[in-house]
């Protein structure tokens, strides 16, 4: 085995996603402290000011036929204002700025080598905190708002039936579909109701049952995955894919036909299909504002190379696809609208409060997306060749190969495909 360089043992290290190399560093330790000394008395008072500011200091390295394209890099990176991410090779992640002792240096003698001095400035609390709105919170209040008034609105109305006279054959018509979107969507209320007749019963023997079981499936509501199983990944993707189906399923319910039959039966069934509507709308909203606002990743001005990648992947935030959040948003918008058409002016109020949260919230996860664009291959290629030419990072070929429902990720076809813009 060939003996290792020096160059072979360097550690990986980067900066707000751009790699580079590091032999050794220093990071200053211990306590600030005021020394106070008094005449006549032999020790002295010391006074303890806090911890040291941790400022890491080291050595970079930017190695390889393209130095250069990965120098440029690394100093936009420095040069981004505000706190930035460092990945340490001892004390690992920190959220650090770039000091003013940073400086870059070239030396013939060191052929396809650029070097960096570094220093990085722990970053503290801001001094003077300005008020956020946290538009997720607002809007999961909003839902729970949402689901108390509909819970209530069921009950009232079923209150007011006089379920002697419902006739079971038009009540179960009436709710076949609500039955089915039960099935789809809310598991600890399908477990209990496995056929329209048993809903049937239950609405028209024990309506406060299934008030009961709506309500008991949003407690302790903490985040999207409570919808999917326990393996699901609660990534951009899966909680959109979670939302819309809820929001299709309420639509559904809402572009029925009118159930038909005697009062009572009619009376039964639609204060049953309303709450169930509404109980996926809440849903949908719910898992909308799990979707966090995440910073779009500043782009570099050149590409690392594959060996640098693979010694220092890229880091790159997961952010969701614009265009995909503004349709769930207009969807969902929709779904709730119409369903305020046949709502009392009381139930009406919270729809559009939720409404109005709601398209704030989307619009902020939107805002810090990215932009799709169509790409036509000239050839059909691997899907991480693709992903390489377009942004550096051939690790980003699974995206792609998702977003476009590619049978092969070796053969991409040779067809127009939604990419992301950067």
């Amino acid at each position: 085995m060939a003996e290792q360089t020096w160059r072979d043992q360097l550690l990986p290290a980067s900066f707000r996603g751009v790699g580079f190399f590091v032999d050794n560093e220093s990071t200053p330790a211990g306590r600030r402290v005021q020394v106070h000394e008094y005449p006549q008395r032999d020790k002295p008072l010391v006074e303890d000011m806090g911890a040291k500011t941790r400022s890491p200091k080291m050595t970079g390295y930017v190695i390889g036929d393209d130095c250069f394209v990965q120098r440029d890099n690394l100093l936009h990176a420095l040069n981004q204002p505000g706190a930035g991410e460092l990945v340490h090779p001892w004390y690992g992640r920190m959220n650090v700025t770039a000091g003013d002792g940073c400086d870059v240096s070239h030396d013939r003698k060191e052929g396809g080598m650029v070097r960096f001095q570094l220093e990085f400035i722990e970053d503290g609390e801001k001094g003077y905190p300005v008020g956020v709105p946290n538009t997720a919170a607002q809007l999961e209040d909003e839902s729970e708002s949402w689901l108390d008034s509909a819970l209530a609105r069921y009950k009232a109305a079923m209150a007011l039936v006089n379920r002697v006279r419902i006739a079971a054959v038009q009540l179960q018509n009436g709710i076949a579909g609500v039955q089915m979107a039960i099935q789809g969507e809310f598991n600890q209320i399908a477990s209990a109701i496995t056929s329209v007749q048993a809903l049937a019963d239950m609405v028209a023997n024990f309506p406060d049952n299934l008030a009961t079981m709506v309500g008991a499936q949003f407690s302790g509501f903490t985040d999207g995955s409570r919808w999917g199983s326990e393996d699901d990944d609660t990534g951009f993707a899966v909680l959109a894919g979670l939302a819309s189906s809820a929001t299709q399923a309420a639509a559904g319910l809402t572009a029925a036909a009118a159930p038909a039959g005697g009062q009572a039966s009619v009376a039964a069934a639609t204060a049953t299909r309303d709450l169930v509507r509404d109980a996926l709308l809440v849903k949908a909203v719910q898992v909308a504002a799990q979707m966090p606002v995440v910073q779009a990743p500043v782009a570099l001005p050149g590409v690392p190379s594959l060996e640098q990648q693979v010694g220092t992947p890229i880091s790159r935030p997961e952010v969701p696809a614009t265009d995909d959040v503004l349709a769930l948003r207009d969807a969902l918008s929709e779904a709730i609208w119409q369903a305020g058409l046949s709502a009392p002016p009381d139930h009406f109020a919270v729809l559009q409060r939720t409404h109005k949260r709601l398209r704030a919230h989307l619009t902020k996860v939107a805002m810090a997306g990215v932009r799709l664009v169509d790409v036509t291959p000239k050839e059909s290629l691997p899907a991480v060749v693709l992903a390489y030419r377009l942004y550096g990072d051939a690790t980003r070929a699974e995206e792609i190969v998702t977003r476009n429902k590619v049978v092969h990720p070796g053969f991409l076809p040779v067809d127009a495909l939604r990419v992301a813009q950067e």
